[in-house]
Order: C-alpha cells, then structure tokens, then sequence
C-alpha cells in the first residue's frame, strides 16, 4: 500500500487539533450546564423604618417628683425614645426651676437632694409668743430646714431680749414661764437651711422626643433587588423562582409569612417579623440556584452539547475511509 505521508499528517493534525476542542468544550459544557448556588448576604438596612422627626412637649405635669424613683414622661413606653428636657418649672407658681435642683435620665425627671446655702432673715416679728407652743419661724415649713437664733429683741422697744428669757427649738421660739416677755412681741434674726423646696413636688416639664414605631421595624413595600438573580436573565432556565432566606440570628425563614420573592423582578420584600425586628443587625443571608456570568444558553448551548458528537461521527469517519483505502490497496 503505498499512502501519502502530507495525507497522514494531515489527518493527524486535524485529530489532534479536534482533540484539543472537544476537550475545551466538553470542560465548558460541564461549566455552564449546572446552575450555580450562592449564599447573598443581603443588606436590609435599607428597608428600616428609622427614626421619626422630633416632637416637642410643653408643661407636661409631673405629680410628686422624688429624688429616689423620679417621675416618667408619657412617652417614656415608647420604643427606643429619646428624651431631651427644655425647661423645668413649678406648677404653682410657674418659675424656673433651674437643673441645680433636678435631673434627668433620659425621659425621667428626678429632683436633686439640694441642701441651700445659709441665709439670714434680720427682725422677723413673731406676736404673742408664749411658754407652751411658742411661735414657729416663717421658714419652718421648708424641707429639713435648720434654724440658728442670733438675736432677739422687744417688738416695741428694740431691746435685746437675753437666752435666759426664751428657748428655740429649731424653728420654733417659745418665751419662759414667769418672764416679763411671756405673751410679748419679739423680732428675731436668724440663720436657716433646708433642702430644695421642689423634692416630692409638682413640676412642670417641656421636652423633646425622638422614637421609632418598633424596635428595627421593617418597611414592608421597600424593594430589595436579589443582585445574582438578575444574570443572565433572558434565559428561562436561569429564572430564580424560589430563595432561602435566613435572618440574622442564623433561623430559616418561612415564604410569604416572613417574606415575599418576586421571580419576575427579583424582588424581596420582607414583612414587619419579630424574627427580622432587630436594632443591632442590618443584613440577612439568602440561598438560591442561579446562571452565572459565563452562562450560554439557548442555541449556543445546544450547539456546544451537539459539537463533541459531530466530532466523534468525523473521526469514526477517517478511521472507516482510511480503513477503506487500506483495503483498497491489498
């Protein structure tokens, strides 16, 4: 048999070459033939319902106001509520009760126990003061008041009245049985403190507020675009009908109670969940089968399942035809 070296090398090339391609393609139908399934951390931030504009209250009234529990504001029961004090005054008499006197934590107003400085009150007139009540101060009815006597005098003459003719109890004068100032006038000049007038009081309170509806709540129409399920999407096979969708403590998701995936735009929306009402987590995690980047699809992909059989029938082809011109020669 007597055959054409260049024919033989030929055909070998053409093999080898073919070989090469379908091994390419076969490795690459084996890529796009599968789906690929990503776990997508998935920012919800976006879809909270964040804090509401602040409201301000003016003369709240507070009863009673301790230094111990304090008073709450009304809105104190709201959901993550800041509370910024304005002013403070007294119910009666509507002055200014400055923050030396109280304080407050958050929406909660306490008073302060403030002791006042000394104060002296000169010739206060006390009349008919006698042995057995006596007569009290006018700052007797202050809170933990301490009185010091200086001095006292005759209401009428001005003279001094000596310690051997009347005794003090705090803030209460009484005269001495059996003295000529028994039933008199006297003035008193004194020294007192006491501790704030406003503890246990009734006040008055203007604030702002600032609070969520919910603690994290959720915005229940905010769209949320699922990023990967958009590849590729002219192809049906690469349509993602269904997501798992797990929240932040690690807890599978239930479809439609928790969640709503619309395949057609690749939009989740989440509903307002106890499960998803977290304020320190921004972010759940989705799992779906997805078309990667490299995807082929349709009549390319078709093509490339249909080449490595062509390439089979070529070579079984050569091998009969070379079979027939071996044949042919003997």
């Amino acid at each position: 048999m007597n055959i054409n070296p260049k024919f033989l090398i030929t055909i070998g090339i053409a093999l080898l070459l073919g070989t090469i391609f379908v091994a390419i393609i076969s490795d690459k139908t084996v890529a796009i033939t599968d789906l690929t399934k990503v776990t997508d951390s998935v920012d919800i931030s976006s879809a909270r319902l964040f804090t509401e504009a602040t409201t301000k209250i003016n003369n709240e009234t507070l009863n009673a106001v301790s230094n111990s529990t304090g008073r709450n504001f009304a809105v104190s029961g709201y959901n993550n509520v800041v509370c910024t004090v304005v002013t403070v005054t007294n119910f009666s008499s509507g002055d200014i009760v400055t923050s030396a006197y109280w304080t407050a934590t958050n929406c909660n107003l306490k008073t302060k126990v403030v002791r006042s400085t000394n104060a002296t009150v000169n010739n206060e007139t006390l009349t008919a003061v006698d042995k057995t009540t006596g007569v009290d101060l006018a700052v007797n009815a202050k809170k933990d008041v301490k009185c010091y006597i200086t001095a006292v005098t005759n209401a009428s003459s001005g003279a001094a009245v000596f310690s051997g003719n009347w005794t003090a109890t705090n803030c209460n004068v009484k005269t001495l049985a059996g003295t000529e100032y028994e039933d008199n006038d006297l003035n008193v000049t004194y020294i007192y403190h006491y501790i704030s007038d406003y503890e246990d009081q009734k006040l008055n309170v203007t604030y702002t507020y600032t609070y969520r509806t919910k603690d994290g709540a959720i915005n229940t129409t905010y769209p949320i675009v699922i990023s990967k399920a958009t590849y590729n999407g002219n192809y049906p096979e690469c349509k993602v009908t269904t997501i798992e969708l797990t929240n932040q403590s690690g807890a599978t998701m239930a479809a439609t109670t928790d969640y709503v995936f619309t395949d057609t735009t690749a939009v989740l929306t989440l509903n307002d969940v106890v499960s998803l009402n977290s304020s320190t987590s921004n972010s759940t995690t989705a799992t779906y089968d997805y078309c990667g980047e490299n995807y082929v699809g349709g009549w390319a992909r078709n093509v490339t399942r249909l080449v490595p059989g062509f390439y089979v029938l070529a070579i079984l082809a050569a091998g009969i035809f070379l079979a027939y011109l071996l044949l042919k020669e003997d």
